[in-house]
């Protein structure tokens, strides 16, 4: 059930179950129905299968090459075997353009919230640039478009599986990459990985599509440097704006989204110093 308004969650319930359809089998969850419940009536909410396993803490998943390298087979076998058909592709992502986008919105929406970032936005901004000539080639696939540490549920022997497909999309595959983290921490979503690690990751996973699909580790797009660096941009808009959502829940009375706004923004002028 959404625990948040219907107005803040990108898909009515019946419209993210059937994306469900798209996933191969051993992935997530089955699904069984939908209740999109008018106001007055019932609760809104998605029935599936039961998907084995617990979330871990994101610190949980540092140090961890083996739930790491788990995730990236798990993830490449996601974007080799997702239906794609019906669903809008991107032609090119510019990372810079997404982030001034993003940033315009903030500015006209939730000024004060903007204002909070306004000290980090030239480094992200810079960042973002420095990112373009990694995007010059994509890797378009079916993705499940947030699977940070909170969205994935981990079994007894180690197999991850994906949960809450809201956001679930065509897209790069690094965005599917950078999500469980990198040079910042942040509980539930994100763990604090080095450059070593999430370097094994990524070519764990090149080699878990090379395996699904021979002569597709040739394409310009899973070359590791650019993958990386795509990798990195994805992470880096997604924290940044995450940290300017925080600081407006954290106004509304959240003391700890308040908290964890000033921890995402510290650790992200670390980062990009």
């Amino acid at each position: 059930m959404p625990h948040k308004s219907l107005v803040e969650i990108p898909l009515p319930p019946a419209e993210e179950l059937a994306l469900l359809d798209r996933v191969p089998a051993g992935l997530g969850a089955q699904p069984i129905t939908a209740l999109d419940g008018p106001p007055g009536s019932a609760i809104p909410a998605i029935i599936t299968t039961r998907v084995p396993g617990r979330q871990l803490p994101a610190r949980e998943w540092e140090g961890r090459p083996d739930l790491l390298e788990a995730l990236a087979r798990q993830l490449a076998r996601l974007h080799h075997g997702g239906v794609c058909t019906g669903l809008a592709a991107p032609t090119s992502i510019d990372p810079l353009g997404e982030a001034e986008a993003a940033m315009d919105w903030w500015q006209e929406n939730e000024p004060a919230s903007a204002s909070a970032g306004q000290h980090l936005w030239p480094a992200v901004r810079a960042h973002q640039e420095a990112a373009r000539p990694a995007f010059a080639q994509i890797d378009v696939r079916f993705l499940h478009g947030d699977p940070v540490a909170a969205n994935i549920l981990v079994d007894a022997d180690g197999i991850p599986r994906f949960v809450d497909w809201e956001w679930a999309q065509l897209g790069d595959v690094a965005r599917d990459l950078a999500f469980i983290g990198g040079a910042l921490r942040l509980e539930p979503w994100y763990a604090r990985l080095s450059a070593g690690e999430f370097r094994d990751q990524a070519l764990a996973y090149v080699a878990e599509r090379e395996a699904l699909d021979p002569g597709v580790a040739q394409h310009p797009a899973l070359q590791i440097d650019a993958l990386l660096a795509r990798r990195a941009a994805f992470l880096i808009h997604e924290a940044f704006f995450t940290g300017l959502h925080l600081h407006r829940v954290g106004e509304q009375g959240d003391s700890g989204a308040a908290q964890r706004h000033l921890a995402i923004m510290a650790q992200l002028e670390q980062a990009l110093a």
